[in-house]
């Protein structure tokens, strides 16, 4: 039989014991009887074939070339095939994994990407991305996020940019059922629920609920909830619900501690001549009394059939309730009146208080449908004990 050359076979140096690496000789005659059987030439490749784990030695010494499946990333190879992962071996326990130099290396392509990023290993370790620059965030449709005065592409979410491009989805924070249509321009919605806005331009809205901003606003900041309200104006700020000014704190006393001047409105329709709360501010605590509280309010009703006959009233009064709960009116309040209706169904408001609280009152004019309109605000101290 003729002697086959071609395609000959190499065999490279291998070793069986589990647990054993290749190692650098003392010399560079392995025919010297000082060679162990684990030792390689350099450019020699060595296998243990009981570890699936192979080796080269180089000028540097011996480095691990590649390994098989192995638990838990032991050895001393630098990454570990522990299927259906790719593990740094415990051997080394590596801080980073660094690029050849600055700005050498991406971490995957637009046609191969990675999939999920996980940061961090537990409540104290803290995951961080750190840009030398300005981040920009992007998904498939373009940017998403932008910081510094990154090149904007319209992203929804800028941060600490002089952007003026208008945004089809502008920021929304801690957001529910917020719809944003059009060109909405520089809208910023925060901590909001059913908010919608349209064709507005810098319309902020914070903590709303059921707001609207509708087509043709401009230049607008909301406040609190929406009442359905619309007709928005420009360069206005618009507290929904209740506005409560605090200017003071407290200075142990406790005295101080509902002492806000809140401001807030009401409406009532009348079709009588009875008395009705139009108002009432309640006490602090009814059961323990100890309390004062200063009111004003501004009162405008129109009969809706009739745009000469109208009702107007500045009123303002102090009431308290001491600790043994009696009532107090102190002074008279002052009520100015103006009013359009005949003297015979004049409509007229009182203030009084009983054990409820304070209350705004307001009588209609016979038969005439009214309606009624207060905007009214008040401050109070507590815990103000009897002499």
């Amino acid at each position: 039989m003729a002697k086959i050359e071609q395609y000959s076979r190499i065999i490279n140096h291998a070793i069986s014991t589990s647990g054993a690496v290749f190692t650098v000789p003392t010399s560079n005659d392995h025919t010297d009887e000082t060679w162990l059987a684990t030792d390689l030439y350099v450019g020699e490749f060595g296998v243990n074939v009981t570890d699936d784990k192979v080796y080269v030695r180089t000028s540097n010494g011996i480095i691990p070339v590649s390994t098989g499946s192995t638990a838990s990333g032991t050895g001393t190879n630098i990454f570990v095939f522990n299927s259906p992962d790719v593990e740094i071996s415990a051997t080394y326990s590596a801080n980073s994994l660094s690029p050849n130099s600055l700005y050498y290396t991406d971490l995957g392509t637009t046609s191969n990407r990675w999939k999920n990023i996980y940061l961090g290993g537990s409540s104290t370790s803290v995951g961080q991305i750190d840009s030398n620059a300005a981040l920009y965030i992007s998904d498939i449709d373009g940017g998403v996020l932008v910081t510094n005065d990154a090149s904007s592409t319209g992203s929804p979410i800028e941060i600490d940019t002089s952007s003026n491009t208008n945004k089809e989805r502008v920021l929304n924070l801690n957001s529910r059922s917020v719809v944003n249509t059009g060109s909405t321009n520089y809208n910023v919605t925060i901590a909001s629920q059913n908010v919608t806005t349209s064709n507005n331009s810098k319309a902020v809205v914070i903590a709303g609920s059921n707001v609207f901003l509708e087509d043709g606003i401009s230049d607008t900041v909301h406040l609190g909830v929406g009442y359905n309200k619309t007709n928005y104006e420009s360069g206005q700020i618009i507290a929904g619900g209740s506005l409560a000014v605090r200017g003071v704190a407290d200075d142990g006393s406790t005295q101080y501690n509902h002492s806000d001047w809140i401001t807030k409105q009401t409406k009532l329709r009348t079709s009588n001549a009875l008395i009705s709360d139009l108002a009432q501010i309640p006490w602090y605590d009814d059961a323990l009394g100890g309390e004062v509280v200063q009111l004003k309010a501004n009162i405008v009703a129109s009969d809706i059939s009739d745009a000469s006959l109208i009702y107007s009233a500045e009123i303002s009064g102090v009431y308290s309730i001491d600790d043994a709960l009696n009532l107090h009116e102190i002074g008279i309040p002052v009520i100015s009146e103006w009013s359009s209706f005949p003297f015979d169904i004049q409509p007229t408001v009182e203030l009084g208080s009983d054990s409820a609280g304070v209350t705004i009152k307001a009588q209609g004019s016979g038969s005439n449908t009214m309606q009624w309109l207060c905007s009214y605000s008040y401050h109070r101290l507590i815990n103000i004990l009897s002499a």
